[in-house]
């Protein structure tokens, strides 16, 4: 994503060095660093292993810079999200709490590589942002206008579901959102660093171009040393 189209969308990209010190946003994007060859490691995680506690670091600073009732996303491999996510619902900045929404499942092309049954998921943490986890602060996902084409058959172009004679009650603007994006149609080589799609499905449903979005993405780690970690 350019600049210039950045700036147009009311998104901020940034590394997390420059994380800023004065200024909310009230939706945050945290682009944890990743391998797609890392989805193949099966390795046991440690508690303290490197990758997790500078993670865990960095989704702290992205937490202070989230407005309340702001939205906090967690973007990365499915392993590694249950760490986060422990974190996250221990986690308090600006007197506010952090409440669990969704598990989003990115389902990505997976290749074809011969002989290798390959993962192609990536995860997608969505946090709300509250003073309270009882009476959490108001929010609002766009999920009845923003929703997901229909599959139609390749060959006569019509739709693939079976209405069973209620296709009158279709929406037309296409099926809510699942918990599982499966339409994304992008190859998970290019999974390391999040989709321009999935940003601008993101910003559809959190306010249509008008909440203000930061993207910070993780720097490398280093992680030759797994069973060490």
């Amino acid at each position: 994503m350019s600049a210039e189209s950045t700036k147009e969308n009311n998104i901020d990209e940034i590394t997390e060095e420059d994380i800023p010190k004065d200024k909310k946003y009230d939706c945050v994007i945290v682009n944890t660093y990743f391998e797609v060859d890392d989805l193949q490691d099966d390795s046991i995680i440690s508690e303290g292993n490197k990758y997790t506690e500078k993670t865990r670091n960095l989704i702290e600073k992205a937490a202070g810079v989230t407005t309340e009732g702001g939205i906090l996303f967690v973007y990365g491999l499915p392993r590694y999200l249950p760490f986060f996510s422990v974190h996250l619902n221990a986690l308090e900045a600006q007197n506010c709490k952090f409440l669990f929404k969704y598990w989003i499942a990115l389902e990505f092309n997976s290749g074809n590589k011969p002989n290798i049954l390959k993962n192609s998921h990536i995860g997608l943490l969505m946090y709300l942002k509250t003073k309270s986890t009882i009476l959490p602060t108001p929010f609002h996902l766009r999920t009845k206008e923003v929703r997901s084409p229909y599959k139609e058959c390749a060959a006569c172009g019509k739709n693939i579901k079976d209405w069973g004679g209620k296709k009158h009650l279709m929406n037309p603007l296409g099926t809510a959102f699942s918990d599982v994006w499966s339409d994304l149609n992008i190859d998970i080589d290019k999974a390391k660093n999040i989709p321009e799609l999935i940003i601008k499905r993101i910003q559809n449903l959190v306010n249509k171009g008008k909440s203000k979005i930061l993207i910070i993405k993780q720097k490398k780690i280093e992680r030759k040393n797994k069973e060490n970690e």
